[in-house]
């Protein structure tokens, strides 16, 4: 065992694999076990060998077990198992345990079809060699061996000699991790009582025959029920404990040396030291163990030596120990190398390799598998794949007849194969939806939509596995089926639409309709005004004649007052009356006058409401006026025997009649339209005197002003809606009303319509907290009532455990309550303000897709998983609940 065996470079530790028979000057700290072994198979004919998984049986056997029984005369046959699958072309076996035996016995390219009928003992008596290293199957062998030993046994009567018999060289069959009788095929279980008859009648036949069987300490009860079916019932057993202290540090010193890097003193033993630490139950702590388990030393050795041969020679120090992890780390980091060599050489997908080893090469009981290699693939894998997997040592390949068989080195490599399995799945998010979608029923709501389910059908997601294909066929038909309803739906608004611009077209023809015949009243009640004013002049200057006569009248009644006592007496109340009449005169004058005052008047209003119709924002305003009546004469005293009738004019009575304002197509919002039964003139009627009329005109004037304040209310709301209409995007959906509702603080939309999205959200005792997966950013929401403090904070800004489930800090939330986990824990645990004030989770975190979310220009509407809607402020931190 000299160093210069080796390049000085070279590996010399084997790593999780097993020993070969070319690597026994390799193998170190089994040499007591070694002998004690082979002291007992030479000296029983059936011996059981177990151990602990992975404590080293088969190094043992190939590296100093084999050589040793050649080196005593035994011939060793190929060391064979009795799992495995039936090849191609293979339908069925009398026995599947013994016909895998005869397949890993026989080493020739023959037909395994011919070993699907046949007993054991004929199969042992027809195997041959031609080099005492390989082994084949040939039938004439077996008659041939029977008549020589008929005449051997004839010979011997002749000539005396019975040890003749014996002369042949004694075999030793080796049947390698025989728990698989137990393991394997447990549909065919019936067929273990017969292999183990088999197994006894070929030992029987041939008295030459040695056998070993080897199998995990674990398995051996399991076999209690056929050992009465063997001759030695199984008696003669040889159990190898775990390597312990002095052994281990053998295993590690002595490759070291061989390879030309020794350790440094005291390193070896500090590492032997780390191996062996145990956890005890109740301690925080580990402490050192009793033993060292063999895989585990192999490859934190095999991967320290590996980080180590590109530097210079020297020892390996302390130091360089340092950058080592545990054992499960150190496997799966050796797993992980492995697959990535392979797929850069390959090209095959990640996911496609580690569904591989998870479906195919580890069973559902968490033990290794077997696959059988075909023309161009091995379980799906092509072939070139799965030679650079064994290259690796990851894989271990054996040859039996008919074809080559895979399998995991060790069982050592399973839980931390599932372990890098599990974790790479956590870090897909396809892969945690799709999980999320089937946990939840398949519920519809966790079905990706729009962009999220076209940017997860363009990436890479056919090797994910078929949970993810299911999870994307189910929201394609779950689009296709929200598209159809959407179209129809469209359809359907469509034609409302088109039904109500029928409507507001129809109803807007008949507004211009009314407002033309509108507009002609009005003109032709200005006419009509017009006219009553002029002739309300002819009867202001016909009372004025009245008047000159009344006063005539009144002169010629004086002159006669002077004829006689009775004709003063008359003329006196003559002059009184027509002193009355100049009176009546005069304030019908004034009448006159202020009705032509208000003639003016009415005509001014009629040019408004003529203005106020053609721009459809005023007011018609229009007043009947009421015609004074002259009537009732006044008797005068005879004069000169005749009699004067003179006609009086009683004051006219004016009233204002109410008129309907014209509607306008479109109302602003928040502007108030005046209703058309409302009368905007006074209503009562007012008799019209020279002392009330400037009050009444008065009134009219302040009325005209009234309307045009209105008129400039209507155009004040337009200018709201014109700059409501400036904003560069449009909104649209569920949010308008809200955003109308707080235009002033939210300001324009950065986006039409709201956008939803994958949304994880958790309630908490005093807020609630919600993540955007498509806006990339978390939204924190502290407060009791409808109201509170809101923080938005991008995840790029958020850290928390690899391990994606554990909470960020220490905390011990009460019973019922929740400690926050990933990025919402990672939020908790950082800011203290936030923790404080917002509390424990109510619920656990879980993800919804029903969640809607609309940006502004200082601010965002939210909308949640149980539909509460949060206005939040950007200008003050602050939130609205809706």
């Amino acid at each position: 065992m000299e160093a210069s065996k080796t390049h000085p470079y070279d590996n010399p530790y084997v790593g999780p694999r097993t020993f070969t028979r070319q690597e026994g000057d390799r193998f170190f700290g089994r040499e007591r076990e070694a002998r004690d072994l082979f002291s007992l198979v030479v000296s029983e004919r059936l011996v059981l060998f177990y151990a602990q998984s992975g404590a080293g049986k088969s190094s043992l056997i190939n590296t100093r077990l084999i050589a040793q029984l050649q080196a005593a005369g035994f011939a060793v046959l190929p060391v064979c198992r009795v799992s495995g699958e039936l090849p191609p072309g293979v339908a069925d076996v009398d026995n599947v345990f013994t016909f895998n035996l005869m397949l890993n016995l026989d080493e020739s390219e023959s037909d395994p079809r011919r070993f699907t009928h046949i007993p054991l003992t004929d199969f042992l008596a027809g195997l041959t060699s031609d080099d005492g290293q390989h082994y084949y199957f040939f039938e004439a062998e077996a008659d041939l061996k029977e008549a020589n030993a008929q005449v051997e046994a004839l010979q011997s009567v002749q000539d005396g000699a019975e040890d003749a018999v014996y002369a042949e060289v004694p075999s030793v069959l080796i049947i390698d991790q025989f728990e698989e009788i137990i393991t394997a095929h447990s549909a065919r279980w019936q067929e273990r009582e017969v292999f183990f008859r088999q197994l006894n009648e070929a030992m029987a036949a041939n008295p030459l025959l040695w056998v070993v069987l080897t199998l995990r300490e674990d398995f051996v009860a399991a076999l209690d029920p056929y050992a009465p079916l063997l001759s030695n019932k199984l008696r003669a057993r040889f159990y190898m404990q775990r390597m312990g202290y002095e052994a281990a540090l053998e295993a590690v010193e002595k490759p070291a040396e061989f390879g030309g890097r020794p350790f440094a003193p005291g390193v070896a033993e500090s590492l032997v030291d780390n191996l062996r630490q145990v956890r005890v139950e109740g301690q925080a702590g580990t402490q050192p163990g009793q033993f060292v388990e063999p895989v585990q030393l192999q490859v934190v050795c095999y991967q320290l030596w590996e980080k180590l041969k590109e530097r210079p020679a020297g020892q390996i120090s302390s130091a360089d120990l340092q950058e080592l992890g545990n054992v499960d780390t150190a496997l799966a980091e050796f797993y992980e190398q492995a697959l990535q060599k392979t797929m850069a050489q390959t090209g095959i997908s990640e996911m496609e390799l580690r569904n591989w080893f998870s479906q195919h090469l580890i069973t559902e009981a968490g033990t290794r598998g077997t696959v059988y290699q075909g023309t161009h693939d091995t379980a799906g894998l092509p072939n070139q794949a799965v030679k650079l997997l064994a290259d690796q040592f990851l894989l271990r390949a054996e040859i039996r007849s008919g074809g080559t068989w895979y399998e995991l080195v060790h069982d050592r490599f399973v839980e931390p194969i599932l372990q890098a399995n599990q974790a790479w799945r956590l870090k897909q998010p396809l892969i945690q939806m799709a999980q999320a979608w089937a946990d939840a029923g398949q519920a519809e709501s966790l079905l990706l939509d729009g962009q999220q389910l076209n940017d997860a059908l363009a990436s890479n997601w056919q090797g994910l596995g078929p949970l993810v294909t299911q999870f994307l066929e189910a929201g394609q038909v779950a689009y296709r089926a929200r598209e159809e309803i959407r179209r129809a739906e469209k359809e359907t608004q469509r034609q409302r639409e088109l039904e109500a611009a029928r409507r507001l077209a129809e109803e807007a023809e008949a507004r211009r309709l009314a407002e033309e015949l509108r507009r002609q009243e009005i003109e032709a009640r200005a006419r009509e005004q017009a006219e009553a004013a002029a002739k309300l002049r002819q009867r202001a200057v016909l009372l004025g004649v009245v008047g000159a006569i009344a006063i005539l009248l009144a002169i010629i009644a004086g002159i006669f007052g002077v004829n006689s006592q009775r004709s003063a007496s008359l003329a006196g109340t003559q002059a009184a009356e027509a002193r009355a009449a100049q009176q009546t005169a005069e304030a019908e004058r004034g009448i006159a006058q202020g009705n032509l005052e208000y003639a003016r008047q009415l005509e001014q209003q009629a040019t408004q409401a003529a203005e106020l119709g053609a721009t459809q924002t005023a007011l018609a305003a229009t007043a009947d006026i009421v015609q004074a009546a002259l009537a009732g004469p006044t008797s005068l005293p005879e004069v000169n025997g005749e009699t004067l009738d003179v006609t009086s004019i009683p004051s006219p009575t004016v009233t204002a009649t109410p008129v309907a304002p014209p509607l306008t197509s479109a109302t602003p919002p928040g502007v108030t339209t005046p209703d058309p039964t409302t009368s905007l003139l006074p209503t009562t009627s007012a008799t019209l005197t020279a002392a009330a009329s400037p009050t009444q005109l008065l009134e009219q004037r302040v009325t005209v002003q009234a309307l045009q304040t209105q008129a400039a209310q209507v155009e004040v709301a337009q200018t709201v809606v014109a700059q409501v209409a400036a904003c560069p995007v449009d909104t649209q959906g569920e949010f308008v009303d809200l955003w109308r509702k707080y235009q002033e603080q939210l300001g324009c939309p950065r986006q039409a319509s709201p956008v939803g999205g994958f949304f994880a959200e958790q309630p908490f005792e005093h807020g609630f907290m919600v993540w955007s997966q498509l806006l990339d950013l978390y939204v924190v929401l502290v407060g009791d009532a409808g109201s509170g403090s809101m923080w938005i904070i991008r995840q790029s800004e958020v850290t928390w455990p690899v391990n994606m489930s554990g909470g960020s800090c220490e905390a011990d939330p009460p019973s019922g309550l929740f400690q926050p986990v990933r990025g919402f824990g990672g939020i908790w645990c950082a800011k203290p303000d936030i923790r404080n004030a917002i509390g424990f989770g109510t619920q656990p975190e879980h993800g919804v897709s029903s969640d809607l979310f609309q940006g502004f220009e200082r601010g965002a509407i939210l909308r949640a998983g149980d539909n509460s809607t949060f206005v939040l402020f950007g200008d003050d931190q602050t939130y609205r609940r809706e």
